[in-house]
């Protein structure tokens, strides 16, 4: 029995034993009349409580904060969120970042990471042993599902992997942060006081956000998102060898970034080979390894910001030496 069903047991006892008092006590007019405004109150307790206990439970309904199935390529839910979540706060795993809730090549990808660097079977599925890893990490940084308060529409994964299908209201991954902790660092901070990938999913009281470093007056949740993708230049190529060579550029902003290559042209990015700079940063250098001598590679470079706005460069290419 919850705390709300044994307030309403109380009230109804309360009512049993107060009425037959009522009909049978030589009271005045003016007893009576208080003692029914004070029987009505109680039915009004009664109705508030009964609502608020129907609240609580539809509100645990929609909030998902744990795992509670094996997890594979092609599948979507919530439980997919946080499962990018947590592999997103290593760049090294899943340097993408996409939390779209549906199981692409790029998730089964991270996965596989995730199990070597935990020294399980790289399989790309979640099955016992990762599933107990990951919930271990939830204890550490408990994560939440739940519906958006303002649904702004798109979360589609870009390049053709981990989309949303079809879904009907926007389901968001926050970060619940212990009570008494409200003006904690968000996690998955990123450097430079970076938007967060994953937010508090508590909206700070204005008094607060206005003392936390990097804040403005306005508080969180309530800003204009980022919808600006960052700029790249500078792409250039160097150090070309018989079977490597360096890609290096700049970006307007904090950026992580993707080479995707090969041989065909154009570049088709769903089908090219592709080299990840996973940190965030304006410059960033990656080498490509495993070419062939004597061949004309092409290539495209694309740079997401911490608010997941993807820009991609002009086709450039090169040729290996002999």
């Amino acid at each position: 029995m919850n705390q709300w069903t044994k307030k309403i047991t109380i009230a109804a006892v309360f009512l049993s034993m107060t009425l037959p008092s009522v009909a049978f006590a030589q009271t005045s007019t003016t007893s009576v009349a208080a003692l029914l405004a004070q029987i009505q109150a109680l039915q009004t307790q009664i109705v508030a409580l009964q609502a608020q206990q129907h609240t609580l439970v539809v509100e645990q309904k929609n909030v998902v904060k744990t795992f509670a199935r094996t997890l594979k390529e092609g599948i979507t839910g919530d439980d997919v969120k946080m499962l990018q979540a947590l592999l997103a706060s290593d760049p090294s795993i899943y340097p993408e970042g996409q939390i779209s809730g549906f199981y692409g090549r790029l998730t089964a990808a991270a996965v596989k990471r995730f199990q070597k660097k935990h020294e399980f079977d790289q399989v790309g599925n979640v099955g016992p042993k990762t599933l107990k890893k990951l919930k271990e990490l939830l204890e550490g940084n408990p994560l939440e599902v739940r519906d958006a308060e303002d649904d702004d529409g798109d979360d589609t994964g870009s390049n053709g992997d981990d989309r949303g299908k079809g879904k009907k209201t926007e389901r968001v991954v926050c970060h619940k942060i212990p009570p008494g902790h409200l003006i904690a660092k968000g996690w998955l901070k990123k450097e430079g006081n970076e938007k967060p990938l994953v937010p508090e999913c508590q909206k700070l009281p204005e008094g607060i956000a206005k003392k936390l470093p990097g804040t403005t007056t306005t508080p969180p949740g309530n800003t204009a998102p980022d919808t600006t993708a960052p700029v790249i230049s500078g792409v250039t190529t160097s150090a070309i060898a018989t079977t490597s060579a360096a890609v290096s550029w700049t970006t307007s902003e904090p950026a992580t970034g993707n080479v995707y290559f090969g041989t065909a042209d154009p570049v088709v990015t769903a089908s090219s080979t592709m080299v990840a700079a996973g940190t965030l940063g304006t410059s960033q250098l990656v080498t490509l390894s495993g070419l062939a001598a004597s061949t004309t590679y092409f290539y495209v470079v694309s740079a997401k910001d911490a608010a997941n706005n993807v820009s991609t460069s002009a086709q450039q290419s090169f040729v290996t030496t002999n």
